[in-house]
C-alpha cells in the first residue's frame, strides 16, 4: 500500500487528525516531510481537506 492510501485509510478512521498522529499511526514509517508532502498532494487533489493552520492543522 502506497503512503497516499495509508494516509487516506488512516484519516479514514481517525478523522480530524493533526500530520504527527498521521506519522504515528500510517504502517510504514517516514519522515514528518515526507508526510506533509503527501498531505498536501492529497489536498491538492481534492481528497481530504486542512482544518486550521500551521501547528493546529487537522486533516
Amino acid at each position: 500500500m502506497n503512503i497516499d492510501n495509508q494516509i487516506l485509510n488512516f484519516l479514514n478512521y481517525n478523522p480530524e487528525s493533526s500530520s504527527n498522529e498521521v506519522l504515528q499511526g500510517i504502517q510504514e514509517k517516514k519522515s514528518i516531510a515526507t508526510i506533509k508532502r503527501a498531505l498536501s498532494k492529497l489536498i491538492s487533489e481534492n481528497l481530504i481537506i486542512a482544518i486550521g493552520k500551521g501547528k493546529s492543522t487537522k486533516y
